[in-house]
């Protein structure tokens, strides 16, 4: 599953369409998207005009599907402020590792201002996995995630890709859960926490967007000069 954000135009501006090898799409600055693959929910559905558009997303991993185990998501953004994105296991997850205790497996990963941050399950108590500052200078942000794993490649750059992993990550291969049902999915806030609330949704002027593949395309990447 490939999550793409569009291209961005300027420093000021909004990002462009994006390519139409991904699963799905969506332009939050001219309100174009598509998500015609069934594994693509929309939870909350996209509202707002332009760079402040937001919305929710369900990603279904498949049980048996072996091309739909790995999602990328390609975020293109200008100068972040506020919440730009934020990815987790659970459906109620809503920033710094919080979810309500709706389910154990509900680690987390978001990006606020240019704070880039991983919080473990409740199951890894929750801890601060990782944080890192993305510099100002980058404006595009490329995740592949996968079963307790995930890789960054900033700007397409594969040559300052990151990996991580941790037991107490995504569970994408039907680990049991303690506090809710067993599931495959992740779920992406755009320009907000998964589940909003007051003060956690995205600052104006500031915008990405998504898009989503299952099947990886190696010719995305390419090494910088």
């Amino acid at each position: 599953l490939l999550l793409f954000l569009p291209q961005v135009m300027a420093q000021s501006g909004c990002p462009r369409p994006s390519p139409t090898f991904y699963d799905a799409f969506y332009d939050l600055a001219t309100g174009k998207s598509r998500d015609f693959a069934p594994s693509i929910i929309r939870v909350q559905n996209i509202v707002g005009v332009g760079c402040n558009a937001r919305g929710v997303l369900k990603l279904a991993f498949s049980d048996t599907d072996a091309s739909k185990k790995r999602l990328l998501i390609d975020l293109f953004f200008t100068s972040p402020n506020g919440w730009v994105f934020n990815l987790g296991d659970s459906s109620t997850n809503n920033g710094f590792g919080g979810d309500s205790s709706t389910q154990s497996n509900d680690a987390e990963l978001q990006l606020v201002n240019t704070a880039l941050s991983g919080f473990l399950s409740d199951n890894g108590g929750g801890a601060s996995a990782f944080s890192t500052s993305l510099p100002t200078a980058y404006s595009r942000l490329t995740l592949v995630i996968g079963n307790e794993h995930t890789v960054f490649i900033p700007n397409g750059d594969v040559s300052l890709a990151n990996y991580y992993t941790n037991v107490n990550w995504f569970a994408l291969n039907s680990q049991l859960d303690q506090s809710g049902p067993v599931n495959n999915d992740l779920f992406l806030g755009l320009n907000q926490v998964i589940q909003a609330t007051t003060g956690r949704t995205r600052n104006k002027n500031n915008n990405t967007n998504t898009s989503i593949l299952f099947e990886i395309p190696v010719s995305l990447f390419k090494k910088q000069n």
